[in-house]
């Protein structure tokens, strides 16, 4: 987020400001907005239009309100710390940007040569079952320890997975279908069924999931996140497999500990 507005970023009144959605730039949309987004935040000089400061931390709390006949977004804005400003914005007019690919962003480019070697096959293959078993893969790379891949023989009627982290129950299914949201409605509904039960079972055991916070993945290889629909209090969301590697590699580069890397599934 560039401005050269007064009092913008780190004094600003009620932590509070916003944007008109003119001032999307380069694909942002409503659609892309998240809470407790990590931002940069850089104040530009209004008349020699230099890049003065830039800061890092979070956007929350969106409201869509109206200024001046024109639609605009309120939101609140939490400073984290000043940082040196990115030579990648250093020059970009005023604007809310987005960086949905995870190739774009300086810290994930930087970090790849911590991927595991799988994960070029995972963004590539055309096979299904590749697809699937090293989406589990990466599960695991995350992280997330209490998983489990459902087999060919226990799975009928059943997700790919699933997985526990903290208070966030999670069944998943994956594909490479980008058109899959008629397709898979009766198995996101039975999914639902499964998760409303409380408990998980497979091989011997048997996992608690009755005070959870709930939700279904669709897993895509191709396609934006976003939230397809909700049932009884549980989220269906279509996620992108290169939002779980940026989340992948973040845990790594920033020490994320169980409870940051919990929100950020949650917020996925």
């Amino acid at each position: 987020m560039i401005t050269n507005w007064l009092r913008h970023w780190d004094n600003l009144q009620d932590n509070s400001t916003f944007f008109s959605v003119s001032m999307f730039k380069k694909g942002m949309a409503k659609e892309k907005i998240r809470e407790n987004t990590e931002t940069i935040f850089i104040k530009r000089d209004k008349e020699t239009k230099k890049s003065e400061k830039a800061w890092v931390g979070t956007v929350s709390h969106f409201k869509h309100i109206t200024y001046k006949d024109t639609p605009a977004i309120m939101f609140k804005v939490s400073i984290k710390e000043e940082i040196p400003i990115p030579a990648t914005y250093k020059n970009y007019p005023e604007g809310w940007y987005v960086e949905t690919a995870v190739e774009e962003t300086s810290a994930e480019v930087k970090e790849t040569f911590l991927d595991p070697q799988f994960f070029g096959e995972l963004l590539s293959t055309a096979n299904w079952e590749t697809f699937e078993r090293q989406t589990y893969y990466l599960i695991r790379c995350m992280g997330l320890h209490t998983t489990h891949a459902f087999r060919m023989r226990e799975q009928k009627g059943r997700a790919d997975g699933f997985f526990k982290l903290g208070n966030l129950a999670v069944l998943y299914d994956c594909t490479l279908e980008r058109n899959f949201e008629k397709s898979k409605s009766a198995q996101i509904e039975n999914y639902c069924q499964q998760l409303k039960k409380g408990t998980i079972e497979y091989d011997d055991k048997r996992i608690d999931i009755q005070n959870c916070k709930k939700s279904v993945w669709v897993i895509m290889q191709e396609g934006e996140r976003r939230i397809l629909k909700e049932i009884d209090k549980i989220q269906i969301k279509a996620v992108s497999i290169r939002e779980m590697i940026r989340i992948y590699r973040k845990r790594i580069v920033e020490d994320m500990d169980e409870i940051e890397l919990e929100k950020e599934l949650e917020n996925i």
